[in-house]
């Protein structure tokens, strides 16, 4: 499905639905290796720390049917988590649905149920394609839900590219992650990176020791050359013996009561001969 997508051959209705990216995305993180992937997600995205061991022996549910006849979008199982994702894409949260928010929250309420069964503790992760965090969007569930936690796709883009350029992976999966970067980039889904995000937090040049080029030298300078190199041929000023302001009153006195400043007498330029 990802080569198809890249190469245009899926209908734009078919590219917009949130069932496919949600599938594409998380399929990688289930089939990768996840004590790379899906540990330093869930560590570096949000926040949730689990074992090597946990994180292989995690379960992956996807659209799983609770009695009620809800169905999340995702629910990882893994370590003592009990993970449900609800990701959008080109909807919202925040819907006018009323239908639509009763799933949202029937969908939770059997979530909770299943954490408490198993021992675990239960979190719901919203996933969108806003570039930052929108409260108004989330409204109607923050009222309502425990355990809530936002990201968006943008951030796991930053994340895949991340852990391609750090870790040292076999060159299939280097591939595969690429690939998805790149479906997640034709969707609009990838963030800025700052240049030292991309150096990996340190800068790995060297600063010059001087910022212009050298004009004496330059080949197509043109006819300025520049101040530095006019000023070089001027001799250095002597620098005066004494003071060139005023005299006997701080500077900063307030002028306020009257007092007049003394007059200084003597010239405040100095000469060459000073």
């Amino acid at each position: 499905m990802y080569m198809a997508e890249l190469q245009g051959k899926l209908s734009e209705r078919t590219e917009g639905q949130e069932d496919i990216l949600t599938s594409n995305v998380f399929s990688f993180f289930k089939y990768a290796n996840r004590q790379v992937f899906l540990r330093g997600f869930l560590s570096k995205a949000l926040g949730i720390q689990v074992s090597d061991e946990e994180a292989e022996n995690a379960e992956f549910s996807f659209w799983t049917r609770y009695d009620d006849g809800t169905e999340p979008d995702l629910v990882i199982t893994v370590g003592d988590y009990y993970l449900m994702i609800e990701a959008k894409f080109r909807s919202k949260f925040d819907s006018e649905n009323e239908e639509e928010r009763s799933q949202l929250l029937r969908e939770v309420r059997g979530g909770s149920l299943k954490a408490h069964n198993l021992g675990k503790k239960f979190c719901i992760i919203a996933l969108t394609a806003d570039f930052s965090y929108k409260p108004e969007n989330f409204q109607h569930v923050e009222e309502q839900l425990h355990n809530f936690k936002w990201i968006n796709w943008q951030r796991i883009c930053g994340f895949l590219l991340e852990t391609v350029e750090q870790e040292n992976l076999p060159s299939t999966t280097q591939l595969f992650c690429q690939d998805l970067c790149k479906l997640l980039d034709k969707k609009d889904l990838r963030s800025f990176r700052d240049f030292m995000s991309v150096l990996g937090g340190k800068p790995r040049f060297e600063y010059p020791p001087r910022i212009f080029f050298a004009s004496e030298t330059a080949t197509l300078r043109g006819g300025f050359i520049g101040f530095q190199a006019p000023l070089s041929y001027l001799e250095r000023m002597a620098e005066s013996p004494h003071r060139i302001f005023f005299q006997g009153r701080p500077l900063f006195t307030s002028l306020s009561n009257g007092n007049k400043l003394e007059e200084f007498r003597e010239h405040i330029f100095f000469s060459k001969e000073a």
